[in-house]
């Protein structure tokens, strides 16, 4: 079993000893004590161990620009012991390094730079949801007198890199074909009944909104709601009356725009909105 704590300086030759291995230098830049006494007491840095059950390092990885306003951080540094590789260590590294990137330091972008040629890390890199972006020449060169190139690497949060979009918002009710039909009266769309317990509606343009069935019934305020723009809120309002929503209060107006809170005939709290698309309500 492995865990994860921050270096120290009482660390150093046993990070400096990872560094070292022939296996993992060949595929770094400078190593060695001094780099890493540098960045222990730079505070934009901090060193991640990843240590076994009893205690031993085996491996580490360094994030830096922790103080950056563009909230870019770079995974400078990622090396695992020769003697404990193939078990997971390294990838489950980076993601503890990623994770801290985001969830402690509020990244907005991950980074880092691999080598040409270290196929392997490369590997892990893309399947940890890292992209290429450009390949730089370094400002150093390899042993052999030969230029370095790195490959540039960048990873976002989120979910867009795998194809993501809101595709249909689901609502628990009693009546899924009641609804089915009021919301595409009101949106547009036809009405479809999936199944006696699912029904779901297409407005045009618009994420698909369906509507399950459940057997409890719906007991508090909605903790999500549909937001609906609308050009004329005091019309819109009394055309959807006359589909059988009900209006909760009066038109509330503020720097934002405008909204009027209405049921639909289950209940379920929604808005009928002006001025910008993301008014309150």
């Amino acid at each position: 079993m492995r865990t994860f704590r921050f270096g120290e300086e009482s660390d150093l030759a046993a990070i400096t000893a990872v560094e070292a291995e022939p296996e993992v230098a060949r595929w770094l830049c400078e190593i060695g004590r001094n780099w890493h006494v540098l960045a222990l007491v730079d505070p934009a840095q901090e060193h991640i161990l990843a240590v076994d059950e009893a205690g031993a390092v085996v491996g580490f990885g360094v994030l830096a620009g922790l103080r950056r306003e563009d909230k870019e951080i770079e995974v400078r540094r990622i090396a695992v012991s020769g003697a404990h590789a193939g078990r997971g260590h390294g990838r489950a590294l980076l993601r503890e390094l990623v994770r801290r990137a985001y969830a402690v330091h509020g990244a907005r972008r991950v980074w880092l730079d691999v080598k040409v040629g270290n196929d392997r890390a490369h590997a892990l890199y893309l399947s940890e949801g890292f992209a290429d972006e450009r390949v730089e020449t370094a400002p150093f060169t390899e042993a052999d007198g030969s230029a370095t190139e790195l490959v540039i690497m960048g990873h976002r949060p989120g979910l867009a890199r795998f194809g993501a979009y809101l595709e249909e918002v689901v609502v628990d009710c009693h009546d899924p074909w009641r609804l089915a039909v009021f919301w595409s009266r009101l949106l547009g769309g036809d009405p479809v009944e999936r199944e006696p317990h699912w029904a779901y509606v297409d407005p045009p343009g618009k994420p698909r909104v369906a509507f399950q069935r459940v057997p409890e019934p719906k007991s508090a305020k909605n903790r999500l709601h549909l937001d609906v723009f609308v050009t004329d809120i005091p019309a819109a309002t009394r055309a959807a009356e006359l589909l059988g929503a009900t209006r909760q209060g009066g038109v509330v107006e503020d720097e934002q725009g405008a909204f009027q809170v209405l049921l639909d005939p289950e209940g379920h709290e929604f808005c009928l909105v002006s001025g910008a698309l993301d008014a309150p309500g």
